[in-house]
């Protein structure tokens, strides 16, 4: 599920502050059993059985300020952004394989990630016909080696 909000300061109408927080989960199990005279193994007549689950979850949180402006002695706008992300990803996997004649012992592998995101923008329109933006992003993740992590 998430939440999503958006509040538009009393001080300053024309700045928002917009927060979106979500979280997701999943649990999932099963079996695929194949006896020995299914199609798919008769050259092998070996059949095979195969257990397995798998759990996951994902956390989001967005935070942004934006700063929207009409410059009408200007004949110009002006939209500034400034934002900070962070997400947790996380999963654990089961899984058990054997034939009739083989074995094979279970494997669990779980993994879990991070995502952490400062970014803004800056975009300036001229008379509606000349636009400047300006975009900064700086993203660190756990998938990135050691020493390029920042």
């Amino acid at each position: 599920g998430n939440i999503n909000m958006d509040y538009q300061t009393h001080f300053l109408p024309d700045l928002h502050a917009k927060l979106n927080v979500g979280y997701d989960y999943f649990d999932s199990k099963g079996h695929n059993n194949q006896p020995i005279n299914a199609a798919g193994t008769v050259r092998g007549g070996t059949g095979s059985f195969n257990d397995y689950s798998e759990k996951g979850k994902t956390q989001l949180f967005n935070f942004n300020l934006q700063y929207m402006k009409d410059l009408k002695d200007l004949n110009s706008k002006i939209d500034v952004l400034a934002g900070y992300e962070w997400s947790h990803f996380w999963r654990s996997k089961y899984e058990w394989f054997r034939t009739s004649t083989t074995t094979t012992d279970p494997i669990t592998s779980p993994t879990e990630h991070f995502l952490v995101s400062f970014l803004g923008r800056v975009n300036y329109s001229l008379m509606d016909k000349y636009l400047l933006t300006v975009t900064l992003r700086d993203d660190n993740s756990s998938r990135f080696a050691k020493g390029n992590r920042e």
